[in-house]
């Protein structure tokens, strides 16, 4: 009997010496990898919910400064139902512009569709008139915000039905 007991507290042992190890190793596994498993968002952030900020993107380098707004919707102008679907670089000429631009920016957002709203699909068809285009929208931003200096603006993704 004795070695019955001797040999379930020996079981036991080692069972419970596994799990303190198995709960280590998980938690020095969350510990490591925590930094990227946070929802997709920095540690600095704030906000709780991963696509808070979704809808615009800063890429600054080298004396560029790029604002990217994603995923634009705008209906089209025009008697017909007809919607772009696009991605908006705008080129800031100066850091404090585009900050000031990602601050801003559902009121930027605002203006853009604005502009985009009053053009049919028809006239986005070549490199001329969107260029025509882009230069409203610049001029609709620096109109409002006289601090934000804008040196270009491109489309990606630019898709309309």
């Amino acid at each position: 009997m004795n070695t019955d007991k001797l040999f379930n507290l020996l079981k036991r042992t080692i069972i419970f010496v596994a799990s303190i190890i198995i709960l280590a190793v998980i938690a020095y596994l969350i510990y490591v990898y925590g930094g990227s498993l946070k929802f997709l968002v920095s540690g600095k952030a704030k906000q709780t919910n991963a696509f808070e900020d979704y809808d615009v993107v800063k890429r600054y380098g080298s004396g560029i400064y790029n604002v990217e707004f994603r995923d634009l919707i705008t209906s089209a102008g025009g008697m017909e139902r007809h919607y772009y679907r696009y991605d908006l670089t705008v080129q800031a000429e100066d850091q404090p512009s585009a900050d000031k631009m990602i601050d801003t920016r559902k009121q930027v957002i605002t203006l853009i569709n604005g502009v985009m709203s009053n053009f049919e699909t028809s006239e986005m068809n070549t490199e001329a008139e969107r260029n025509r285009v882009k230069k409203i929208i610049q001029s609709e931003i620096t109109g409002h915000y006289p601090n934000i200096k804008v040196k270009d603006i491109y489309f990606t993704n630019f898709l309309y039905d």
